[in-house]
């Protein structure tokens, strides 16, 4: 899948913040935000039923019992 950027503009305390919170977990800031971002909108979008686009649905398995 091809990625593309997104710019977004914060306060240079936002900035640092999120840095030292990725550095904490490991990741670089775009890894975090990321991660961050796709959390977020599943939250929102889940919350009015709408398809998470970037989630891959999963088939629920029938009991075998039926």
């Amino acid at each position: 899948m091809k990625t593309v950027a997104l710019q977004i503009r914060v306060e240079l305390d936002e900035k640092e913040a999120f840095e030292h919170a990725a550095s904490l977990v490991g990741l670089t800031v775009s890894g975090w935000v990321r991660e961050r971002l796709r959390l977020a909108a599943i939250r929102e979008l889940e919350s009015v039923g709408m398809r998470i686009p970037f989630v891959q649905s999963v088939p629920l398995r029938k009991p075998d019992h039926e």
